[in-house]
């Protein structure tokens, strides 16, 4: 973060989300995480459209901590 390069930190972010959903899927029902600047929250919008395509998703706006996203994993798997 800090940067300015909006591509750097988005392929950092799926990196890291990419590996952690591999070491972890089986045990995990649910990915809560927050992002504040506008930009960042259209990438992490890209990004979790790109990895958990059939997770279901909430958006909640809180003034201190930005965009919150909660991810549900699908009953079915």
């Amino acid at each position: 973060t800090g940067t300015g390069n909006s591509a750097e930190v988005m392929s950092t972010a799926t990196d890291i989300t990419r590996e952690f959903l591999q070491q972890y899927i089986g045990g995990i029902n649910e990915i809560t995480f927050n992002a504040k600047e506008h930009s960042r929250i259209a990438l992490y919008r890209k990004m979790i459209k790109r990895l958990l395509p059939d997770w279901d998703l909430e958006e909640d706006y809180e003034n201190e901590m930005g965009l919150k996203f909660t991810l549900y994993k699908p009953k079915e798997m």
